[in-house]
């Protein structure tokens, strides 16, 4: 009866948003034998949720949340415990930008264990999906987000978006499993009613451009910049950037300069956007982001402009309900698969992309097999696009080649702990380097 008052005041501190209370009370007035799970819960609750709260705060949360599960692994309680643990170790991750390889077992551990007595549960599997982010093993993350999306989990879009983008690194979908996944996702997507657009005569055509990613930092800027120096007096060149104005730089700056127009569009929402596209009058609205990065992929679920366009950070049907036209070559879309696209495409004659090339200077060195004996390969992309299949074939390479290293260095932060595991299976680990 004492521990349950002693619980109850508890809560009742964290109801009234008392955190640091919490944690004095918890630390000063409670035997080691009176901490059980739900003390550890609302203790690690408290922490986390502190004004005062710092690194370690979250490290000692993680570490309540841990111990709580593992006291009552199949109690409701000790799942809000693992539930938050997961919450706490992705936390982690951000501010670290590494997740060990002990960390990693562990958690995929926690989480078998807690399906096994829970099957589904959307919170659980919310917050491995959070966690799993950073790491490199896809093929677990994508069979995570399927069972979310399966139970009609749509409620956070860019999760969502993620498991179609990745199944384009992957050989799981066809064609066709694209096409009919996208016409499920329109019956989920916000539709913006608008007036019937007017037929006015302008001076000009009056074409925007719709991305998030144009800074230094993003390969699609390479593909765009030249394209906005090309000047012809029939059109009127629009950009709307998603970017938050302080993640604009130098290529931001020298493409507001290329353009007649530049809006940041980040602090308007789907509605607010699409009124703003039709005041300005847009005739031909091109989007280069798809079901990639944050984007505005819901503009292409109703008619703003006369034609909406997908290009370039995209090359796959996005499959909404006015996305009229798609940009490829024929190497891109084959003519067999034409109908498995919403949209209708336009074929350019040799390529549907022309990178701007590097302003900067080449030294050639000489190659590292003439200096050592050791044969290098490398791969310095995103690590999100190395299936288990690439690191068969690479792992195959390598045991062939004698002396041979890989060199190995991902674009964007993950965790490297999967691809570290997957070679050291294949006996090859020893000839890989990862370098941060």
């Amino acid at each position: 009866m004492k521990l349950e008052r002693k619980i109850n005041n508890l809560i009742t501190l964290f109801n009234k948003k008392q955190y640091d209370k919490v944690i004095f009370e918890t630390e000063s007035n409670f035997d080691d034998k009176e901490i059980n799970s739900q003390v550890l819960l609302i203790l690690g609750l408290a922490r986390i949720k502190s004004r005062n709260r710092n690194f370690n705060d979250v490290l000692l949360a993680i570490q309540n949340f841990k111990k709580g599960y593992i006291l009552e692994k199949k109690s409701k309680i000790g799942l809000e415990c693992l539930i938050y643990y997961l919450y706490g170790v992705g936390d982690k991750v951000k501010q670290e930008n590494t997740l060990s390889l002990d960390e990693y077992e562990e958690t995929k551990k926690f989480f078998l264990e807690a399906k096994s007595v829970f099957n589904y549960n959307e919170k659980l599997y919310h917050a491995i999906s959070l966690l799993n982010l950073k790491t490199t093993n896809v093929e677990f993350r994508q069979n995570v987000l399927k069972e979310l999306i399966d139970k009609n989990f749509f409620k956070e879009k860019a999760l969502v978006f993620e498991y179609i983008y990745n199944n384009n690194l992957r050989y799981n979908w066809s064609q066709k499993d694209f096409f009919n996944f996208t016409n499920k996702i329109k019956e989920k997507l916000q539709i913006i009613n608008l007036p019937k657009i007017e037929g006015i005569k302008k001076k000009k055509i009056k074409v925007g451009f719709l991305s998030s990613n144009l800074a230094s930092n993003h390969s699609v800027t390479y593909f765009i910049k030249d394209l906005f120096r090309y000047k012809n007096d029939k059109f009127e060149i629009h950009v709307f950037s998603d970017l938050k104005v302080h993640q604009e730089d130098a290529t931001t700056k020298k493409i507001k300069s290329n353009v007649d127009f530049f809006y940041n569009i980040s602090k308007k929402s789907n509605i607010e956007l699409a009124s703003f596209l039709r005041f300005i009058g847009i005739d031909v609205l091109i989007d280069i982001n798809g079901y990639l990065g944050k984007g505005r992929i819901e503009i292409f679920n109703s008619r703003v402009c006369k034609l909406q366009i997908s290009w370039l950070g995209y090359n796959n049907t996005i499959g909404l309900n006015f996305s009229d036209y798609l940009i490829a070559d024929r190497n891109l879309i084959l003519e067999k698969e034409k109908n498995l696209y919403k949209e209708k495409i336009i074929y350019l004659d040799k390529i549907w992309n022309s990178h701007s090339g590097l302003n900067i200077e080449r030294k050639y060195n000489q190659l590292p097999s003439q200096n050592s004996g050791t044969f290098t390969l490398g791969s310095f992309n995103n690590y999100l696009k190395i299936s288990d299949e690439t690191i068969l074939v690479w792992s195959e390479i390598l045991k062939k080649i004698k002396n041979s290293k890989l060199i190995l260095k991902s674009s964007v932060s993950y965790s490297e702990v999967h691809f570290i595991d997957s070679f050291k299976r294949e006996g090859v680990l020893n000839k890989v380097i990862f370098k941060k």
